[in-house]
């Protein structure tokens, strides 16, 4: 279940993320989006590492 989640945070993380790189500038709705993207991929992860560690 972790990997599914996981490549489902980075896909929205890289869809998010391509406004970010378009060179143009996002707006709110889209920074919110890449910023809620990007702490799904971050809670994911150190969720895995806590479990790797205990």
């Amino acid at each position: 279940m972790f990997n599914e989640d996981l490549l489902a945070a980075l896909q929205e993380l890289l869809e998010a993320s391509s406004t970010m790189t378009s060179g143009q500038l996002p707006s709110a709705t889209q920074l919110e989006r890449y910023q809620r993207a990007r702490e799904w991929a971050q809670r994911l992860l150190d969720r895995e590492e806590r479990a790797k560690n205990a």
